[in-house]
């Protein structure tokens, strides 16, 4: 057949998929000699029957129900090994079960040995040991399988999938893993990967499909009108927008929906575990009946035996409880980040504007968060920059500390209400107790609460503590879960950018088509009007404007990320879009190059020599690997009326003598030699191809300026080239082309940005001692005094209960005036305990908010509620132990080797959970750098089409995260058999890291006390040129606005009057602009003046200079975004207004520095000249003369 067909004809190992192994050979024989048995079993009643022996039905339907089930598990055996799977839970239940169940049969058969047949009793006797060690060979998991259907291989796979069902029921598969922690300090590379099911690649998609049906059950779609225009022949499509009122999809019944099976089987397994809490005090009475009545000495066994069995099966139902909780969260974070992170890319702008940057990563890292563990967390670091070069500190750390009282004020509230509840919950059970005491013992003159009676109600009471200690908690965090709820509904209904707002039709003849275009950032407020454009193939377009006449609007509008009111747009081809700001990712400098695409070496070098990056690349550090810092923190910026006014050629829009010619005349003097030839050289170079878009500013422009009147203009500033040739004299020197394959590594000096670290090994005693002195001492000392008179009450109680119910009794009644001191007394130890609590959770409320101060409060809430339990667990066990030893010395012969056990324990566990913990903080920060870079980023993004390469970054960063996160969870459940205290004090040194965190931010160098009044320099200076920050000004090349009024980002001390800020904005040619707004001064800016034109923020940044007039003045391009018209004007009233000043300028304008007392010229970060220009310009082998030559400068100012 092999010969026939050319394969063969049978592969056993295909079939039975788990090879033949020791293990599952071993399984099949020890059942076949089972089954044996029980047929001989079978044959010993048949032939005592047959003898005429008394033989019961049962003797024959035993083994024969025997034979028929280990049939079937010899089934599933054969079953799981074909299916490939390694162990199997069904039959590790069975033997286990069947093992429990003929223990009493097994004991029976030796007691009536003596009576039984040889044969048979030889039977029995290896029958339950070889169920016994078929139990045992169902401990260990097969050997793996040779095919996987779906499966995907991973590199380091994480033991669980491979673990048999024992193992993952106790979590045995995680021992690995904590002994490596145990010998080292566990690093990421230690770590296994992420089970598949667990993987953002399988969880997302079955979240979408769920939210896209949510969707459309809500008809959360566009309602449009379409109509035909006959002048331009195309068709009008016009969105009217969501109806007011809409229902809106609910992520709510959608995680439901995807998760809920998981969640329904974990509240099983709770529930499982709640009937068996109820078995202990039954079980209890039992014992206390036991040992009253001096029964049979098994009974007793019997008894302690099903407490410890009960305590055991508990603990396993409610850590696999757990463990599917937690793992339900995680998937849901996972799933939460991704839709988050999906919607980002798709929000329109009018609906991103609704929020901050801040705002919209809160929903990521703080709701989508309290999903997974109900606890909030945040750690956004903002940038100082600015706040630094206008020396503004103090007046935000004001703003921050007014913000921050209200806070605390909030969060002081919070803590009085947190210690009422656990002082009322607390006190409860107790008051329970103490209510049906005295309503036992006074209901009837018989009725004598005796130990029985007294311990099993205490028992069953105690059963309340826990639940009613969670409740407040458990209400907090519904509460904070509806919040983030309706935030992420918000967000996630908010409206999208229409992906049909620009066709792509590609049987268009021109690659850039606009008819009949209107568009607009916001609701009510057309940027752009009436817009007809088409680009022809290979066409070279200049648009023109004055400063927020909507040129970038335009680009926008093109790119699909305005609002389409009316017309038609269509592009046919790749875009490639250099934003107006540029868009720098955290990464090294060639990613930001390549930006997804492959590296190509001969054509990366061809791009980086075009755009005269070479000298830059062999300055950095480690050349194109350098890293770069978030928003590249570590690297060196006619329209009118919103209409097109004028369009063509550009001779045809000269010969016009229209708008454009008015544009040109301004600022290019036919008269001047230089000049001429520069207009010659650009007719040369465009020719009749390229046309130049001169708009005029509109009734309703982009920044919304309705009174403005500028007439701006800008100014021609070019290296000369004709074309197919290079500049005689460019303005970079470049320097020699390296190997194009030649890879420069860098070296760890190279490395600008330092990635965040995890510290090893133990916690140090110095982070405990930051936290005590955050909290502060006498808080604690007195915390803890508080809660050990809290445990002497207690203990007390317990005693006096002891005590009462040895009472002895008198024809079965209590003497009344004893009874009445024992409750009393009981009664009173009560209120001790609750007015003891009350205080101990009100001084450690005021130790919380004393920490606050030093510490950040989202991170606060992970180690206070630890420490707080930790107190509690630690006095009440340190009580209980001291008075069983009392009562029963012998308990410290136990407890004290005990004690040792548990502390290896604790330390063997706590050095892997600690870094764990590590570790997961520090993968987790890069989600949220991520997705704000996205935020920031999201237009570049979708102009390149890279959304699916950004979300599968972001993907694999949560991933990333998870990896860390889901070893820690488990490392939990894995010591939940070990004793509560245990697991506290494990708890605080793994929460503690928090505090660790904060400490290494805390102690990172600072910058000198803001004044030190020895050295406080008088008002009046620098007379000399002297540097301060307070006493200078800077305009730095990015221009900075902050969420607020316009007037405090020009005045946040509120020094100056409304004169003088008007006066500055006259100065700065905002005047026209601020009056024409609806609030004027009060006009709110949005984050980053996102509602402000880039040039706009320029100006806004010159009137912060204009208004401070410091005695120094430093502009670093700070007119980089202004047409050249204002530019002048710009620089005529710094010369006018800073005469009396120091201005340094750094411009790459030259003609704005030529009439500078000295220039100051560099290369490679090295001083070359420095010089006055009229001296450097005579020098014609200066670098400063061949700059100021091919700026056309070098004739006039020679």
């Amino acid at each position: 057949m092999e010969d026939f067909c050319g394969t063969p004809f049978w592969d056993w190992n295909r079939t039975w998929n788990i090879p033949w192994s020791a293990l599952n050979v071993t399984k099949l024989g020890v059942l076949t000699i089972i089954m044996l048995l029980q047929l001989g079993e079978l044959a010993i009643a048949f032939s005592a029957e047959n003898i005429g022996e008394a033989v019961y039905p049962v003797q024959k339907y035993t083994p024969i129900t025997r034979i028929i089930t280990f049939g079937l598990a010899l089934f599933l055996i054969l079953f799981t090994k074909i299916k490939g799977m390694r162990s199997s839970a069904v039959q590790f239940l069975f033997w286990f079960l069947i093992t429990i169940f003929e223990i009493p049969g097994f004991r029976t058969s030796i007691r009536e040995s003596e009576s039984m047949e040889m044969l048979l009793f030889v039977i029995r006797m290896a029958y339950f040991p070889l169920l016994v060690g078929q139990l045992f060979l169902q401990c260990w998991a097969d050997v793996p399988p040779q095919y996987r259907e779906n499966v995907q291989l991973h590199e380091k796979p994480c033991p669980e999938e491979e673990a048999s069902f024992l193992s993952r029921l106790t979590f045995f598969w995680f021992e690995s893993l904590a002994w490596k922690g145990y010998r080292k300090p566990l690093e990421y590379d230690d770590l296994w990967d992420l089970n598949a099911e667990d993987k953002s690649k399988n969880q997302v998609p079955a979240f979408d499909k769920r939210w896209n049906k949510s969707l459309a059950k809500a008809k959360i779609v566009p309602d449009s009108k379409a109509s035909f225009q006959a002048k331009s022949e195309s068709i009008d499509i016009k969105s009217k927008g969501k109806k007011p009122g809409k229902p809106q999809a609910s992520v709510l019944p959608t995680l439901c929906s995807a998760f809920g099976p998981t969640f329904l089987m974990g509240a099983l397994l709770k529930l499982v575990h709640d009937v068996l809490v109820f078995v202990s005090p039954q079980v209890l009475n039992l014992l206390i009946s036991f040992v009253q009545s001096g029964e049979e000495s098994w009974k007793g066994f019997l008894y302690a035996g099903i407490l410890f069995a009960t305590s055991c099966v508990q603990t396993l139902f409610l850590s696999q409880y757990f463990h599917r909780m937690f793992l339900v969260g995680m998937r849901i974070r996972t799933t939460l980040v991704s839709a988050i992170y999906r919607k980002a890319l798709l929000i329109s702008n009018s609906a991103r504007k609704e929020s901050t940057v801040g705002e919209i990563v809160n929903l990521m890292s703080v709701d989508a968060q309290r999903f997974m563990d109900l606890t909030a967390y945040l750690n956004m670091i903002w940038s100082v920059k600015v706040l630094k070069l206008y020396a503004w500190e103090p007046s935000f750390a004001d703003q921050v500390m007014k913000i921050r009282s209200k806070e605390i004020q909030v969060l002081k509230q919070a803590a009085y209400l947190n210690a009422g509840t656990s002082f009322i919950w607390t006190c409860a059970p107790f008051l329970v107790a103490v209510v049906s005491f005295a309503s036992y013992v006074l209901a009837q003159p018989n009725n004598i609460l005796d130990a029985q009676k007294a311990f099993v109600s205490l028992s069953l009471f105690n059963i309340l503590r826990f639940p009613l200690s969670m409740l407040p908690m458990m209400i907090s965090s519904v509460i904070q879960a509806g919040v983030s709820l309706k935030r992420l509904n918000k967000y996630m209904n908010a409206d999208e950018i229409d992906p049909n707002s620009v066709s792509h039709d590609n049987h268009e003849p021109d690659p850039v088509v606009i008819e009949n275009g209107s568009f607009s950032w916001e609701e009510d407020n057309v940027t752009l009007k009436n817009i007809n454009l088409k680009v022809k193939e290979g066409s070279l377009v200049a648009i023109v404007g004055t400063v927020g006449s909507g040129k970038s609007s335009l680009l926008s509008a093109i790119l699909g990320e305005m609002e389409k009111l009316t017309g038609r747009v269509n592009t046919r081809g790749s875009i490639a879009y250099v934003a107006q700001q540029a868009w720098i990712q955290n990464s090294t400098l060639r990613d930001n190059v390549l930006f997804g695409r492959p590296y190509e070496p001969a054509k990366y070098e061809k791009v980086i020599n075009s755009c005269a990056l070479r000298p830059d690349l062999e300055i950095l550090p480690g050349g194109d690997r350098t890293e770069i810092g978030e928003k590249g923190i570590n690297l060196s910026g006619v329209m009118k009326d919103g209409e097109i006014s004028e369009i063509g050629t550009y001779k045809q829009l000269l010969e016009k003598k229209g708008e454009f010619a008015d544009f040109l005349i301004q600022h290019i003097n036919s008269d001047d030699q230089e000049e001429s030839a520069i207009i010659e050289e650009l007719e040369g170079v465009l020719g009749s191809r390229e046309e130049i878009i001169a708009r005029q500013r509109s009734r309703i422009s982009e920044s919304g300026d309705a009174g403005a009147d500028l007439g701006l203009s800008r100014q021609l500033s070019t290296t000369s080239q004709e074309s197919g040739e290079k500049s005689s004299t460019p303005l970079r020197k470049m320097s020699k082309v390296p190997d194009a394959n030649a890879e420069k590594q860098p070296t760890v000096k190279d490395k600008l940005i330092e990635a965040e670290k995890a510290e090893t090994g133990s916690v140090k005693a110095s982070v405990y001692v930051h936290y005590l002195k955050a909290v502060g001492w006498s808080m604690t000392f007195l915390t803890m005094f508080l809660n050990l008179i809290f445990q002497g009450f207690s203990v007390g109680s317990n005693i006096w209960l002891s005590v009462w119910s040895n009472e002895n009794t008198l024809n079965g009644t209590q003497n009344v005036d004893k009874r009445d001191l024992y409750l009393g007394v009981y009664a009173g130890l009560g209120v001790g305990q609750a007015l003891f609590i009350l205080a101990a959770s009100m001084v450690m409320a005021l130790g919380t908010l004393n920490a606050t101060a030093l510490l950040h409060n989202e991170m606060l809430r992970h180690i206070l509620t630890a420490p707080m339990g930790w107190i509690h667990c630690f006095y009440g066990v340190i009580a209980t132990l001291a008075v069983i030893s009392y009562s029963t010395p012998e308990f410290v012969a136990v407890i004290i080797p005990t004690g040792i056990v548990y502390y290896l324990v604790q330390r063997f566990y706590v050095a892997t959970s600690r870094q764990l913990k590590r570790l997961e903080s520090v993968s987790r920060s890069p989600i949220y750098s991520h997705f704000g870079e996205t935020l920031t980023g999201a237009s570049t993004i979708r102009a390149y089409s890279m959304q699916d390469r950004f979300i599968h970054e972001s993907e694999s960063k949560v991933d990333h995260n998870q990896i860390s996160y889901y070893p820690s969870i488990v490392s939990n459940r894995w010591l939940a058999t070990l004793n509560w205290l245990v697991r506290m004090t494990s708890d605080v040194e793994t929460n503690i890291v928090a505090v660790e965190r904060i400490k290494e931010y805390g102690e990172t160098p600072q910058e000198a006390e803001w004044e030190i009044n020895e050295r406080k320099p008088p008002k009046e200076w620098p007379q000399n040129g002297k540097e301060k920050r307070g006493r200078l000004t800077i305009i730095p090349q990015d221009p900075v606005l902050f969420s607020g009024t316009l007037r405090v980002n020009l005045d946040p001390f509120e020094r100056y009057d409304d004169e003088n800020i008007w006066r500055a904005l006259e100065l700065s040619h905002l005047k026209s602009f601020v009056k024409g707004l609806s609030a004027g001064l009060q006009h709110e800016v949005n984050e980053g003046g996102e509602n402000l034109s880039v040039g706009q923020r320029q100006l806004v940044c010159l009137a912060r200079a204009l208004l401070r007039k410091t005695k120094i003045l430093v502009l670093d391009e700070a007119t980089a975004a202004v047409d050249l018209e204002t530019d002048d004007l710009i620089q005529q009233t710094i010369r006018s207004e800073f005469k009396d000043c120091t201005v340094l300028t750094i411009a790459h304008r030259l003609n704005t520095i030529m009439d500078s007392t000295r220039v100051l010229v560099l290369d490679r970060g090295e001083i070359r000249e420095f010089e006055s220009p009229s001296n450097l310009l005579k020098n014609k082998q200066s670098i400063f003369y061949s700059m100021a030559k091919d700026a056309g400068l070098a004739n006039i100012n020679s």
